[in-house]
């Protein structure tokens, strides 16, 4: 009953280890995405700048 017992707190626990991957992953990738925006609203001030001159 016992070795029951683990598998099922083993499939729980690699169930909320995924759950965190997930999240992790989907963390990085919105901030990967704002500096991309960030570097892109930079660059377009940039040539702004470099019209005005």
């Amino acid at each position: 009953s016992t070795k029951k017992k683990s598998k099922a707190q083993d499939i729980k626990n690699r169930k909320r280890k995924e759950k965190a991957m997930v999240k992790a992953m989907e963390i990085e990738e919105k901030l990967s995405q704002r500096v991309e925006e960030s570097h892109h609203r930079a660059d377009k001030v940039k040539t702004r700048k470099l019209l005005w001159e």
